[in-house]
């Protein structure tokens, strides 16, 4: 069986595939993930790549309807038409970097217009009283005591460590509650440190956000292009 091996060169990726495999297939077998919203049909040309070396096949009917005469010339081509019939060296556009900008907009405009506070996560700082012989309350009982709320819940792993954290911090913790469960028993104050983790699983797009949910801010935005994208955007 004849075979030809493709270099993805900003990815530094290679895999060898039979002769006649398309680019948009080679490039998922080698774990380089190129955009195809309509699924390899030739439609929407987003699967554009460079021919670095190995010279392109025939430039077919769909590349001229979605790629301009500069870009065929500079050997551009989209990778669902392309065929591999020898070794190639194929570079990418940069991932991520039309959907950084426009998630970091979108964001922008959303602190913009303001929303209201809400985190399902709270944190609230607590001056316990010391125990003593004529208060023995059980540690798990005089941090819930101090607590607002109704009924209020501790994993066994939070209990356990309880006795060691309240005497090592004097009796002055920060406790996190998620809803009416106590998730973590923090030494000191820290309710001004209190983030989040939003993600956005797109068909296209992956999109994690750091939020600080004290000051109600992105601090930080990861995105990525979703693999699966090379199968189509729905």
């Amino acid at each position: 069986m004849t075979t030809g091996k493709v270099f993805f060169k900003l990815q530094e990726r290679k895999v060898e595939v039979p002769a006649g495999t398309d680019l948009l297939q080679a490039a998922a077998l080698a774990g380089v993930p190129i955009e195809g919203d309509c699924g390899g049909k030739g439609i929407c040309g987003k699967c554009r790549v460079r021919v670095l070396s190995g010279g392109p096949g025939k430039i077919t009917p769909a590349e001229k309807g979605c790629l301009s005469p500069g870009e065929l010339a500079g050997g551009w081509v989209l990778a669902c038409r392309q065929k591999v019939t020898g070794n190639l060296v194929i570079e990418t556009p940069v991932p991520g970097d039309d959907d950084r900008s426009k998630t970091r907009l979108k964001l922008l405009k959303r602190q913009e217009q303001g929303a209201a506070l809400d985190p399902p996560v709270r944190k609230y700082f607590l001056k316990l009283n010391l125990p003593s012989l004529e208060d023995r309350t059980p540690d798990l009982e005089r941090l819930i005591n101090s607590l607002p709320g109704g009924e209020i819940e501790a994993d066994l792993g939070i209990v356990a460590g309880l006795p060691r954290l309240l005497r090592g911090a004097g009796f002055q913790v920060t406790a996190v509650l998620a809803g009416n469960r106590i998730v973590a028993v923090e030494p000191g104050n820290t309710t001004g440190r209190a983030y989040g983790l939003a993600l956005d699983l797109g068909t296209t797009t992956l999109a994690g956000y750091l939020v600080d949910l004290v000051r109600g801010e992105v601090a930080a935005v990861s995105v990525t292009r979703n693999p699966q994208s090379v199968f189509g955007a729905d």
